[in-house]
């Protein structure tokens, strides 16, 4: 035990510290297996493959059943031009990413990325998973009434994506 005395042994003091790093150690694997079973065991339950690694899963409390939907969050610059480009007269312009949701029953799947939501959806609808249409598909279903319709949005790497959403 460590007494508040003028001096300490060091040896006392490297207990403590290992104790500290031990402890956080144990509780990150801990959170870490639990955090890969919860994807293991949603894509069992779903039948879908290997989830992307940029999207977390969080498990809603047993009253909170959702109905199956999605909220796409589409990244900008920090600083943008009017028609929402990147501000080169900045130096230090980034990316702001929010946050893109997934409800699906008892699940919240939560990624940066929203190109990694509409992946994991089409894969729900292809295997009869019902999941409403976000605002972005009854937008351009409306409007092209039927036809196949495409979002762009941009990855991490920078640069623009097109994703398409079909006629379900």
């Amino acid at each position: 035990m460590i007494k508040l005395s003028e001096s300490f042994d060091f040896n006392e003091i490297f207990i403590l510290v290992g104790i500290v790093v031990c402890t956080s150690i144990l509780i990150y694997s801990i959170w870490t297996f639990y955090n890969l079973f919860i994807k293991s065991m949603f894509s069992k339950k779903y039948g879908i493959g290997k989830l992307p690694r940029s999207i977390k899963i969080k498990r809603l409390k047993d009253g909170e059943k959702q109905r199956n939907y999605f909220v796409l969050k589409y990244p900008y610059w920090e600083n943008s031009k009017k028609d929402g480009t990147a501000d080169r007269r900045i130096k230090n312009n980034v990316i702001i990413w929010r946050k893109s949701k997934l409800y699906i029953d008892m699940f919240m799947l939560i990624s940066l990325d929203p190109s990694d939501i509409v992946f994991v959806v089409r894969e729900l609808r292809s295997n009869g998973v019902d999941i409403a249409l976000c605002k972005e598909e009854r937008l351009k279903y409306n409007k092209n009434a039927g036809c196949c319709a495409g979002i762009w949005c941009l990855n991490k790497k920078r640069h623009f994506l097109q994703i398409v959403v079909y006629k379900i």
